[in-house]
């Protein structure tokens, strides 16, 4: 495996850990920018003018009425709720129609993700995907009206992809092995720390929603220009595109050692060269044990974020505050990197099956905490989302563990398209609370058991697992090999 013996070779350095600094303020925006939409399109009081008509009192509610003339908000600047007229049927579907557009958004452009990675890199896509992402968010202010709100939030699905998968590449392939799985859930709390941020954010900017949106769209410009100063592209991507000089050039930048990496292994593992899309497609449906993988990693990926955005648009349903809500229950995702000492003592099937457990009953008793108690209902809103966020990240680093070099690219892509169904369908479900408060969250919870036994049955275990470089390759590979590619790396490069 000589990418990965060349990678290992190298070690960790300051190269890498400035690379791990700013993909993780990325990552920390992409969180910052997910919660930020619970908080511009939150509700807002109103009442009917017939009302005021009948009373002569603005007695505010959340109530619609049969045959109503106009309502009028109890402000019409701090939402789009309120500035779009969506607080009744059947304008209120609106929000979740928006909501299902990103999740719409993130599965169109998955294919063609993949195919611009696959051409142009990690890097080049990431920048792409900032200035899409600042257009999608800035065109509603020039044109406010829902149905560029609708359009743009399909745009900036689109755009969030882009930034989110290049750069969890960019990030991974260039970590030794021993820390991927530290990488990997430090970006999950960072993802975390951007979810908190977005609340104070929100409130500083609570009587206008324009500029609660114009600041997310500033963030993406300042990544760009972090990436265009300080990132270079992803070498594994180089080597399997043959070019070998270039990264001969970066593996150089953050090697410990003063000597080459090898030029020898450099060009034969390029020989190993990527897949088309179509190619991808026949590879992981191509031996029954890939077939399996593959149907358990989609329905695996859609039930997790399924239960991911239940959970998160659901934030602004809690009795207490949007806004210390959405500092108290995001808090929940700071605490997912202590999974690693789970993770790296038992791996990765038995861990996914626990959180799955624990999410599931999460879900099932929060319809009677609310009724008990607020401090109750806060507390397992928290624990759901601890949970839900561990499995959505462990097993999104799973899938990178599991795929080939050859095929991560287009697999993860392809995954992420047809798994997007589950987060299309979250915010839908979770509008059943008007018939009863308790039904969507028997759905979600039930729903969440269905992995458990693929999981069981057909998921390999990645733990201790160099990355494989040819289709199939995890299912050969022993537990012990990575010790004896550290052996053979060192002997190899020093």
């Amino acid at each position: 495996m000589y990418v990965e013996q060349a990678i290992e070779s190298c070690g960790f350095g300051l190269y890498q850990f400035v690379t791990f600094i700013i993909t993780t303020f990325g990552y920390a925006y992409l969180g910052c920018y997910e919660s930020s939409i619970i908080y511009y399109q939150k509700s807002v009081p109103f009442v009917c003018t017939d009302s005021i008509n009948r009373t002569k009192s603005f007695n505010y509610t959340s109530k619609c009425i049969d045959n109503c003339s106009k309502y009028i908000y109890e402000s019409y600047d701090t939402s789009i709720y309120s500035a779009m007229d969506l607080g009744c049927s059947p304008r209120n579907i609106a929000i979740s129609v928006s909501q299902a557009m990103f999740s719409l958004g993130l599965a169109f452009f998955a294919p063609f993700n993949s195919y611009l990675q696959e051409r142009l890199g990690r890097k080049p896509v990431v920048i792409l995907g900032c200035i899409l992402m600042s257009l999608s968010i800035l065109i509603p202010i020039a044109f406010p009206n829902i149905y560029a709100v609708i359009a743009m939030r399909f745009l900036s699905g689109s755009a969030y992809l882009a930034l989110e998968l290049s750069t969890y590449l960019i990030g991974l392939e260039i970590m030794p092995l021993r820390y991927r799985t530290m990488v990997n859930l430090v970006y999950m709390a960072s993802c975390g720390l951007g979810a908190i941020v977005s609340s104070p954010i929100a409130y500083i900017f609570e009587y206008s929603w324009k500029m609660q949106i114009i600041t997310m769209a500033a963030i993406p410009q300042a990544i760009a220009i972090l990436y265009l100063l300080f990132i270079d592209e992803s070498p594994r991507w180089l080597v399997y595109k043959g070019r070998i000089p270039e990264a001969r050039l970066i593996l150089n930048k953050f090697r410990k050692e003063s000597s080459d990496v090898s030029f020898v292994h450099l060009k034969s593992a390029s020989e190993k060269s990527s897949l088309s899309f179509k190619e991808t497609i026949s590879e992981l449906f191509g031996s029954p044990e890939m077939i399996l993988l593959s149907i358990t990693c989609i329905i695996c990926w859609n039930d997790m974020n399924f239960v991911y955005y239940g959970m998160l648009y659901d934030i602004g349903s809690l009795s207490g505050s949007i806004y210390i809500d959405g500092i108290i229950v995001p808090s929940a995702e700071l605490l997912v990197p202590i999974t690693i000492i789970l993770l790296m003592r038992y791996g990765r099937k038995p861990i996914l099956i626990g959180f799955l457990i624990l999410t599931t009953a999460a879900l099932i008793l929060l319809p009677i905490t609310k009724e008990i108690a607020f401090a109750l209902e806060i507390i397992d809103s928290f624990i759901g989302r601890f949970c839900a966020t561990a499995l959505f990240n462990i097993w999104w680093g799973y899938q990178t563990e599991v795929l080939s070099t050859r095929l991560r690219n287009h697999g993860m892509s392809f995954f992420e398209a047809l798994g997007r169904i589950g987060s299309i369908l979250a915010p839908f479900v979770l509008q059943l609370d008007e018939i009863n408060f308790a039904i969507p969250f028997l759905i979600f919870g039930i729903v969440n058991l269905i992995p458990i036994p693929l999981i069981i049955i057909y998921a390999p275990e990645s733990h201790n697992k160099p990355l494989p470089e040819k289709t199939g390759e995890i299912f050969e590979v022993k537990d012990n090999q990575y010790k004896l590619m550290r052996g053979e790396s060192d002997a190899e490069f020093k």
